[in-house]
């Protein structure tokens, strides 16, 4: 269910006279604020007006008495990490938050910030001035630039028996790119918005959802006409140097998304994705898969790499393709 501000606004006079009878807000000349008189943090001016605090605050009252809340996650710009900072701390003293509760029944609240996107001469972008570029033009020119390069893959009697890949495919790729070049940058950091980049029309394209997703096409390739039985019979034999590196990124997944988690960090996700598909690439490159006594070893090291990425691609929100 959507709420916007005016479905608080019947709210903030019992809001804030609630805080005002329990000491936390103080009065003067009607205005209602919080802390020192000489650096307070206004509730209500003294016309009477609501600002953005007394409307979050009985929004926070709201989830925690009404919604049962035990967990509120706030994502917004790092320029208002103060304000949420002032928040919670009203909103602990008041009872409807525990801070730093590590107990599983304290309602806990936190800021997810996240840098500016800026124009290429480093200034910020102003959604208010429409200098913004809309998200939907992105979109096309991603999904259009991706089925120009589907074009190219493959002989042209491949590409005809493949007609659904060339006709269905570049909206979920192109989709993809985006989504991949936004979470690979950490959340924190500002960064300037560049075109290419985004929808993938790059020299270098290693880095981009492109190469993971025909990396993950490359080692299901492999395992045509594997069967289950044998991925899950006998043992694996790390000889390798690149297969000892490829063992340890797999073996990393857990502790990367325990990390990324705690830390809201998708781009911890998105870096390992990367890290692992080069790992596999090099592996690739030096041993041979379909053949030879290392066969049924390597096809489970290839079965259990494309488990991790798959699994790490759809923790990004990004379908992993097994043909292009």
């Amino acid at each position: 269910k959507e709420m916007g501000e005016s479905f608080y606004s019947t709210m903030l006079d019992s809001c804030v006279e609630s805080l005002v009878v329990s000491g936390i807000a103080k009065t003067n000349r009607n205005i209602v604020f919080v802390g020192s008189r000489t650096n307070p943090i206004i509730i209500r001016k003294s016309d009477g007006a609501y600002g953005y605090m007394a409307t979050d605050l009985a929004a926070m009252r709201y989830r925690f008495n009404d919604m049962n809340a035990n967990r509120i996650y706030y994502v917004t710009g790092d320029e208002q990490s103060n304000h949420f900072s002032n928040l919670f701390k009203i909103a602990s003293a008041a009872g409807w938050l525990i801070e730093d509760s590590k107990e599983s029944s304290g309602a806990k609240a936190e800021h997810i910030g996240f840098g500016l996107v800026k124009k290429s001469d480093g200034r910020r972008f102003r959604t208010r001035s429409g200098e913004t570029l809309d998200l939907i033009n992105l979109l096309n020119e991603a999904i259009r630039s991706s089925a120009e390069k589907l074009k190219t893959f493959g002989p042209a009697k491949t590409r005809a028996q493949n007609n659904y890949n060339h006709h269905k495919m570049p909206k979920s790729i192109g989709i993809s790119l985006v989504k991949y070049a936004e979470l690979r940058r950490c959340r924190q950091k500002s960064y300037v918005f560049k075109f290419d980049e985004m929808t993938g029309n790059i020299a270098d394209s290693k880095n981009t959802a492109w190469y993971l997703l025909y990396t993950h096409c490359r080692a299901k390739a492999l395992l045509n006409g594997v069967s289950e039985k044998s991925l899950q019979s006998g043992s694996i034999k790390l000889v390798h140097e690149s297969e000892l590196e490829l063992a340890f990124e797999i073996l990393q997944f857990g502790r990367i998304l325990e990390i990324a988690l705690s830390k809201k960090r998708p781009d911890m996700i998105a870096k390992y994705c990367y890290r692992i598909a080069l790992c596999f690439n090099r592996f690739y490159h030096a041993c041979s898969v379909k053949t030879g006594p290392m066969k049924v070893s390597r096809e489970k090291i290839v079965s259990k790499f494309c488990k991790a990425l798959r699994t790490s691609l759809d923790l990004l929100g990004i379908v992993a393709l097994d043909r292009m």
